[in-house]
């Protein structure tokens, strides 16, 4: 209402007519209902005919403490460490309506719920399956015809992948090979030529924090470090020497070691490519029913990604971040890959476009699947034998 007197005076709109114009909205159109998306690359490349989602849960708490750390009572963290926390809940919430329209050409009428269209994946940690409830919420608003005794939600299956097996989303799949080839990289000159310039940071780190330092350690005090920051909680004097502008670039480094290298991108995120890859081919040719394929992940989930793919920015991916990989048919009837990174599920933020590198923004299938090649695992326990 606060911009009533200016809609008011740029369209001489009287009082009665614009009150009548409200209730049009609010009482005659469906809970649920939105105008078709607006798709600006629709024209120039096709509509999208399907996407995978791939999503870093909300907010949550910090997943430990170190030992100089002042707020390390339990009792500032009362849902426990590594919990999902009311704000991250509302992040995926907003996220959900959001990606709800932006890709409701590809879901049912009203949004209404069907488990033809979407498949919904997730890390088997409780932060994650909770953000894919909350997105799914969000995408999915409960229409007049589901409303099921006053309660204003619809229950949308999530599937979890267990740890052990998950080399999709957590990527924690044990691979004795990707061990073997990791150790190699952490023994190597190459590696220790990058921690050598971090000793000064890294030793500072330990002798403060009481923690023996290594980089996921560092990683770890930064994480929490910025979640007590996001709370307001008064941070030690001695962390204004590093955080945050001290400690961001190993950070964004230790996001991208897993897959530092051709065959680590390989043993890491090469099963993950495959699938991504076949799930295209498998909308092209009608064997696949899904126009939604949606990982509820980690900022590790999206940094393998993009790292794999060569467009890693060395930014720690924010809490509810999304990458959207969209697959269209052009004019011409050629298929593409077109790939958005949202780093906030904030309205007024809009999803980055990312040029694979050997591609042009729509990246061709055919030149696509010439580029993964190198990276794509086709038999997953045969490559990870030492």
């Amino acid at each position: 209402m606060v911009y009533l007197p200016l809609i008011e005076t740029r369209f001489k709109m009287s009082s009665l007519r614009w009150i009548l114009i409200l209730l049009v909205v609010v009482f005659l159109l469906p809970p649920g209902y939105a105008c078709d998306s607006y798709d600006e690359w629709a024209d120039s490349y096709g509509r999208v005919e399907h996407v995978s989602m791939f999503f870093r849960h909300g907010i949550r708490t910090p997943l430990g403490m170190y030992p100089t750390n002042p707020h390390g009572d339990p009792a500032v963290w009362p849902s426990g460490y590594g919990e999902l926390t009311k704000e991250g809940v509302r992040q995926h919430y907003v996220l959900g309506s959001w990606l709800g329209e932006r890709y409701s050409d590809l879901l049912p009428p009203n949004r209404n719920y069907n488990q033809s269209v979407i498949t919904v994946l997730s890390s088997q940690i409780d932060r994650c399956i909770m953000s894919a409830a909350a997105n799914m919420a969000g995408m999915f608003p409960l229409s007049r015809e589901r409303n099921w005794g006053g309660i204003n939600w619809y229950p949308v299956p999530i599937h979890s992948i267990p740890i052990e097996s998950d080399n999709l989303i957590q990527l924690t799949r044990p691979c004795k090979k990707y061990e073997a080839e990791l150790l190699k990289f952490t023994t190597s000159e190459e590696y220790r030529q990058i921690l050598d310039r971090f000793t000064d940071v890294l030793e500072f780190t330990k002798l403060m924090s009481g923690l023996e330092m290594n980089v996921d350690r560092f990683m770890q005090l930064y994480d929490t470090l910025y979640i007590e920051s996001l709370y307001g909680l008064l941070l030690p004097r001695w962390t204004r020497e590093i955080y945050p502008h001290a400690m961001v670039e190993l950070v964004g480094i230790g996001f991208a070691l897993p897959t530092w290298t051709e065959s680590l991108k390989r043993l890491k995120c090469g099963f993950l490519l495959k699938t991504l890859l076949e799930k295209m081919k498998g909308k092209l040719n009608g064997t696949l029913l899904e126009n939604i394929s949606v990982y509820s992940g980690h900022d590790s989930t999206i940094a393998c990604l993009l790292n794999s793919m060569g467009i890693f920015d060395f930014d720690l991916p924010p809490f509810a971040s999304s990458v959207l990989l969209e697959l269209r048919r052009t004019p011409g009837c050629e298929p593409v890959l077109m790939i958005f990174y949202k780093k906030s599920p904030d309205l007024r933020n809009d999803p980055k476009p990312l040029c694979l590198p050997g591609c042009p923004f729509a990246c061709p299938l055919s030149t696509l699947e010439a580029l993964w090649a190198p990276l794509l695992v086709q038999d997953w326990d045969k490559e990870c034998e030492v």
